[in-house]
Protein backbone atom coordinates (compact mmCIF):
# COMPACT_ATOMS: atom_id res chain seq x y z
CA UNK A 1 0.00 0.00 0.00
CA UNK A 2 1.66 3.48 -1.23
CA UNK A 3 1.52 6.42 1.13
CA UNK A 4 0.18 7.90 -1.56
CA UNK A 5 -3.03 6.44 -1.79
CA UNK A 6 -5.95 6.03 1.12
CA UNK A 7 -8.27 3.21 1.40
CA UNK A 8 -11.73 4.85 1.18
CA UNK A 9 -15.49 4.15 1.19
CA UNK A 10 -19.03 5.70 0.79
CA UNK A 11 -20.97 5.31 4.06
CA UNK A 12 -24.05 6.37 5.86
CA UNK A 13 -22.93 7.23 9.21
CA UNK A 14 -26.17 7.23 12.40
CA UNK A 15 -26.96 10.42 14.09
CA UNK A 16 -25.95 10.54 18.60
CA UNK A 17 -29.66 8.85 19.44
CA UNK A 18 -29.37 6.14 16.45
CA UNK A 19 -25.41 5.64 17.49
CA UNK A 20 -26.75 5.35 21.33
CA UNK A 21 -29.37 2.54 20.36
CA UNK A 22 -26.79 0.76 18.21
CA UNK A 23 -24.43 0.73 20.82
CA UNK A 24 -27.35 -0.46 23.79
CA UNK A 25 -27.27 -3.65 21.48
CA UNK A 26 -23.85 -4.51 21.29
CA UNK A 27 -23.37 -4.51 24.83
CA UNK A 28 -26.79 -6.52 25.37
CA UNK A 29 -25.08 -9.06 23.11
CA UNK A 30 -21.95 -8.78 24.59
CA UNK A 31 -22.43 -11.31 27.40
CA UNK A 32 -23.36 -13.98 24.87
CA UNK A 33 -20.24 -13.69 23.28
CA UNK A 34 -17.12 -13.14 25.28
CA UNK A 35 -14.21 -13.35 23.22
CA UNK A 36 -15.02 -11.69 20.60
CA UNK A 37 -13.63 -7.78 19.71
CA UNK A 38 -16.25 -5.34 19.53
CA UNK A 39 -16.26 -2.52 17.33
CA UNK A 40 -15.68 1.16 18.13
CA UNK A 41 -18.89 2.47 18.58
CA UNK A 42 -17.14 5.74 16.64
CA UNK A 43 -16.89 3.68 13.47
CA UNK A 44 -20.81 2.68 13.01
CA UNK A 45 -21.89 2.98 9.83
CA UNK A 46 -23.17 1.40 7.02
CA UNK A 47 -21.68 1.13 3.85
CA UNK A 48 -22.41 2.45 0.59
CA UNK A 49 -19.84 1.35 -1.72
CA UNK A 50 -16.46 0.03 -0.70
CA UNK A 51 -13.59 1.66 -3.17
CA UNK A 52 -10.22 0.43 -1.85
CA UNK A 53 -6.87 2.36 -2.22
CA UNK A 54 -7.35 5.64 -3.94
CA UNK A 55 -4.78 8.68 -4.74
CA UNK A 56 -5.14 12.05 -4.92
CA UNK A 57 -6.84 11.88 -8.63
CA UNK A 58 -9.37 9.49 -8.10
CA UNK A 59 -10.31 11.04 -4.66
CA UNK A 60 -10.76 13.98 -6.81
CA UNK A 61 -12.88 12.27 -9.38
CA UNK A 62 -14.54 10.13 -6.73
CA UNK A 63 -15.55 13.48 -4.32
CA UNK A 64 -16.61 15.16 -7.92
CA UNK A 65 -18.84 12.30 -8.60
CA UNK A 66 -20.60 12.04 -5.23
CA UNK A 67 -21.33 15.53 -5.40
CA UNK A 68 -23.59 14.72 -8.51
CA UNK A 69 -26.24 12.06 -6.27
CA UNK A 70 -29.58 13.37 -6.82
CA UNK A 71 -30.92 11.19 -3.98
CA UNK A 72 -33.30 12.13 -1.20
CA UNK A 73 -33.07 11.51 2.61
CA UNK A 74 -32.48 8.01 3.64
CA UNK A 75 -34.47 5.99 6.15
CA UNK A 76 -34.31 2.48 6.62
CA UNK A 77 -34.99 -0.02 9.70
CA UNK A 78 -31.82 -1.87 11.76
CA UNK A 79 -34.26 -5.16 12.85
CA UNK A 80 -31.96 -8.05 11.84
CA UNK A 81 -28.56 -9.69 13.10
CA UNK A 82 -26.71 -11.55 10.99
CA UNK A 83 -22.64 -12.76 10.78
CA UNK A 84 -20.23 -13.38 7.48
CA UNK A 85 -18.74 -16.25 8.12
CA UNK A 86 -15.40 -15.42 6.30
CA UNK A 87 -14.65 -12.04 7.53
CA UNK A 88 -16.48 -13.70 10.45
CA UNK A 89 -18.10 -10.37 11.21
CA UNK A 90 -21.65 -10.09 13.62
CA UNK A 91 -24.03 -7.36 12.60
CA UNK A 92 -27.21 -5.62 12.70
CA UNK A 93 -28.77 -5.10 9.30
CA UNK A 94 -31.93 -4.61 7.52
CA UNK A 95 -33.86 -7.55 6.73
CA UNK A 96 -35.74 -5.45 3.88
CA UNK A 97 -33.61 -2.57 2.10
CA UNK A 98 -35.24 0.56 1.64
CA UNK A 99 -36.44 2.27 -1.06
CA UNK A 100 -35.06 5.20 -0.28
CA UNK A 101 -31.39 3.62 0.71
CA UNK A 102 -32.04 1.52 -2.91
CA UNK A 103 -32.33 4.57 -4.76
CA UNK A 104 -29.04 6.01 -2.52
CA UNK A 105 -26.84 2.85 -3.39
CA UNK A 106 -28.06 2.98 -7.20
CA UNK A 107 -27.25 6.50 -7.55
CA UNK A 108 -24.35 6.78 -6.53
CA UNK A 109 -22.89 3.35 -7.70
CA UNK A 110 -24.02 4.91 -11.00
CA UNK A 111 -22.19 7.76 -10.68
CA UNK A 112 -19.34 6.11 -9.55
CA UNK A 113 -18.75 4.39 -12.81
CA UNK A 114 -17.03 7.38 -14.42
CA UNK A 115 -14.63 6.65 -11.72
CA UNK A 116 -13.38 3.05 -12.75
CA UNK A 117 -15.99 1.36 -10.12
CA UNK A 118 -18.16 -1.32 -10.81
CA UNK A 119 -21.08 -2.73 -7.76
CA UNK A 120 -22.11 -5.80 -7.66
CA UNK A 121 -25.86 -5.08 -6.58
CA UNK A 122 -27.02 -8.17 -5.60
CA UNK A 123 -24.49 -8.67 -2.90
CA UNK A 124 -25.27 -5.68 -1.28
CA UNK A 125 -26.33 -5.91 2.20
CA UNK A 126 -27.02 -3.00 4.85
CA UNK A 127 -25.91 -3.12 7.97
CA UNK A 128 -23.66 -1.95 10.39
CA UNK A 129 -20.95 -3.86 11.91
CA UNK A 130 -20.83 -4.72 15.99
CA UNK A 131 -17.88 -7.52 16.44
CA UNK A 132 -15.00 -9.38 14.55
CA UNK A 133 -13.80 -12.26 15.57
CA UNK A 134 -17.11 -14.17 15.75
CA UNK A 135 -16.15 -17.47 15.58
CA UNK A 136 -17.77 -20.71 14.22
CA UNK A 137 -18.57 -21.66 17.50
CA UNK A 138 -20.59 -18.35 17.85
CA UNK A 139 -22.12 -19.36 14.05
CA UNK A 140 -23.89 -22.41 15.55
CA UNK A 141 -25.74 -20.67 18.21
CA UNK A 142 -29.37 -18.52 17.56
CA UNK A 143 -28.53 -14.78 16.88
CA UNK A 144 -29.95 -12.64 19.33
CA UNK A 145 -33.26 -10.91 17.91
CA UNK A 146 -32.54 -6.78 18.02
CA UNK A 147 -35.31 -3.96 18.74
CA UNK A 148 -35.95 -2.58 15.45
CA UNK A 149 -34.06 0.86 15.47
CA UNK A 150 -35.10 3.17 12.36
CA UNK A 151 -31.21 4.86 10.98
CA UNK A 152 -32.29 8.00 9.27
CA UNK A 153 -30.26 10.52 7.71
CA UNK A 154 -29.99 13.73 5.09
CA UNK A 155 -26.25 12.80 4.37
CA UNK A 156 -23.61 10.73 3.19
CA UNK A 157 -19.71 10.74 3.54
CA UNK A 158 -16.63 9.45 1.84
CA UNK A 159 -14.69 7.57 4.37
CA UNK A 160 -11.08 7.13 5.33
CA UNK A 161 -10.01 4.01 6.48
CA UNK A 162 -6.75 3.96 8.99
CA UNK A 163 -4.97 1.43 10.79
CA UNK A 164 -3.58 2.51 14.10
CA UNK A 165 -1.83 0.76 16.92
CA UNK A 166 -4.99 0.69 18.71
CA UNK A 167 -7.23 -0.24 15.61
CA UNK A 168 -9.14 0.70 12.92
CA UNK A 169 -10.44 4.15 12.68
CA UNK A 170 -12.77 5.59 9.89
CA UNK A 171 -12.52 9.66 9.53
CA UNK A 172 -14.79 11.17 7.02
CA UNK A 173 -12.86 13.01 4.29
CA UNK A 174 -15.69 14.67 3.03
CA UNK A 175 -19.85 15.09 3.50
CA UNK A 176 -22.63 15.57 0.94
CA UNK A 177 -26.47 16.30 1.68
CA UNK A 178 -29.05 14.65 0.45
CA UNK A 179 -32.73 15.94 -0.55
Amino acid sequence: MSKDTKRVFFALLPDEPTRQKILQFQQNCQHHYPDVRPIAERNFHITLHFIGQADELRLQALKQAAASVQAGEVACLLDKSGYFARPKVFWLGCSRISDSLQQLVVSLGEALQSCDYQHQYSHYIPHVSLFRKFSRHYQSLPLPEPEPIRFQTAQFALMESISTEQGVKYQPIQGYTLG
